[in-house]
């Protein structure tokens, strides 16, 4: 299983990474706050505050051993706290279940 650890953290980075790019770039906006706003582009030094901000994220996963992943995260980006939720990878079905 740990042979795709790389992959899961650079998955696990750019998902939280994306989140904080998401709340760090929402304000308020002039009109009824629909989908009608305008797009802007995110330069590294936006990222990079992001990144500085105190923040706290709740990651939904069920992928075994994240909690490892989450802890490389957390140090590289000591203001950003990662609240874990396992939400577990719901019924198994085997053949022999399924047929019933």
């Amino acid at each position: 299983m740990r042979k795709n650890a790389p992959r899961t953290a650079v998955a696990l980075g750019t998902g939280l990474l994306a989140v904080a790019l998401v709340l760090s770039g929402c304000s308020a906006s002039g009109g009824t706050g629909g989908t009608g706003g305008t797009t802007k582009t995110v330069s590294q030094a936006d990222i990079d505050k992001a990144m500085d901000t105190p923040t706290t994220l709740t990651f939904w996963s069920w992928v075994p051993d994240i909690k490892n992943e989450v802890a490389l995260f957390e140090k590289k980006y000591p203001k950003v706290k990662v609240k874990l939720e396992n939400v577990g990878q719901g019924p198994r079905t085997t053949r022999r279940s399924a047929r019933r």
